[in-house]
């Protein structure tokens, strides 16, 4: 009856044991590719569902703003948002929003859509269809 206990025991150590190693194998091989330690960093900045599986996405990729398009064929690159502006007026944005203060407009998730959105107008040179319908009929 002890030899049998002993054999248990030990098998269990065993199982045990190779658990903890596929484990530690595991989280050092499968999750190291996602580390933060990237020699690339990219952020996602925004993005906004313009249909069913179709995206706009506002990347940051080191220092530059790119803006890609993503459906179902993959990513397209749309543009890039350039000028000495953009990435100062970007970080402002961020801190702000790291650090909302009580009743701040900023942190409204709403908010920073509705700033992302006249952003993009206005990098891509679009006017907003209220303001244009309106100078058409005044003209």
């Amino acid at each position: 009856m002890e030899m049998v206990l002993v054999k248990t025991v030990l098998s269990l150590a065993a199982v045990l044991g190779l658990m903890i190693g596929v484990l530690y194998l595991v989280r050092r091989y499968v999750q190291g590719g996602r580390s933060s330690s990237s020699l690339v960093e990219i952020e996602v900045l925004g993005q906004r569902a313009i249909g069913p599986r179709r995206s706009v996405q506002v990347l940051k990729v080191m220092d530059r703003v790119l803006v890609v398009g993503m459906s179902e064929q993959g990513m397209q690159p749309l543009g890039e948002l350039s000028g000495p502006d953009v990435l100062a007026g970007l970080e402002a944005r961020r801190r702000a929003r790291q650090e909302p203060t009580a009743g701040s407009a900023t942190a409204l998730p709403g908010r920073v859509v509705q700033t992302f959105g006249s952003h993009l107008r206005a990098a891509l040179g679009v006017r907003p269809r209220a303001i244009a319908e309106t100078e058409d009929a005044g003209a």
